[in-house]
């Protein structure tokens, strides 16, 4: 075998156990979880449990994304994933009256599917990405169609009117002490995108990982402080954008055309949001 192969074998390997190391960490800790009394939590514990927990889960996306794997591989881990999530949905259903003491249990595993599946369907459309400035106007269009979704088109409302729907789709972050913070599949969807591209293109997985991690974290403790819903795609554009600019060579003409394009989404935002907030 090449020396070259025999490397990345060998960091293959090493990704891998580090991926089924967090996965260790992300249950032991969900199972845990339950077992806090539920006192109110001063705002040091809060902000503690929500950063660990956003590292864990932000490790994992970026750990699976620099696995590389096939194309091939990757869509069907991201089905398996996804078969395995809705059949423990449906025996979280039928455990709620039978076995309500193990429902918390099974609803770890059952996020930790629901995450897997969101972050093999973010490698699949991030190893599509052939260009470094490509990256450019996905964070910046993602994060300002997010920000209007949450704010004040359909996502928004269906949060704030039935809770219930998104939670079914959405993982979730026990903090101790108040109501679980979740996150939803998308956001999870788009931060493996990000990491499986700056990993493809040799851009700077680092700086993008720390930076996202920390607006991240910002952006989940004053959800909780706050209430309602923010958008995770518009720090974690931010922090695609902070971190890899020197990466990004717009000539003139894309840089018109990025322009148009913004211009035209924003129109669009603006005046579908009216007629939203009329009906």
């Amino acid at each position: 075998m090449p020396a070259a192969s025999l490397e990345e074998a060998k960091m293959r390997l090493s990704r891998t156990g580090a991926c089924l190391t967090i996965i260790g960490v992300y249950l032991v800790i969900r199972f845990v979880s339950p077992l806090i009394p539920a006192t109110r939590a001063h705002g040091l514990e809060i902000f503690l449990a929500v950063a660990v927990m956003m590292l864990v889960q932000s490790a994992l996306a970026l750990t699976v994304a620099g696995l590389n794997l096939r194309m091939r591989s990757t869509a069907l881990l991201a089905v398996v994933s996804a078969i395995l999530f809705i059949g423990m949905l449906v025996l979280t259903r039928g455990l709620k009256h039978a076995a309500p003491q193990i429902v918390g249990s099974v609803g770890a595993v059952q996020d930790l599917l629901l995450l897997l599946a969101a972050v093999f369907l973010g490698c699949i459309a991030g190893r599509a990405i052939r260009e470094q400035n490509i990256v450019l106007p996905i964070a910046v269009f993602a994060g300002l169609v997010d920000y209007w979704n949450v704010s004040v088109g359909p996502l928004g409302k269906i949060v704030e009117n039935k809770p219930a729907i998104i939670s079914a789709v959405a993982i979730h972050m026990p903090t101790p002490g108040i109501p679980t913070v979740m996150i939803g599949m998308g956001d999870f969807v788009f931060m493996a995108l990000f990491f499986s591209a700056v990993f493809k293109l040799g851009m700077n997985v680092r700086g993008t990982f720390w930076l996202g991690y920390a607006l991240l974290t910002a952006t989940m403790y004053a959800v909780i402080l706050f209430g309602g819903a923010l958008p995770a795609l518009l720090p974690m554009g931010i922090a695609v954008i902070g971190a890899n600019r020197r990466y990004f060579h717009l000539k003139r003409d894309e840089q018109l055309a990025m322009l148009y394009v913004g211009v035209i989404l924003l129109t669009f935002l603006i005046v579908s949001g009216f007629f939203w907030f009329r009906r």
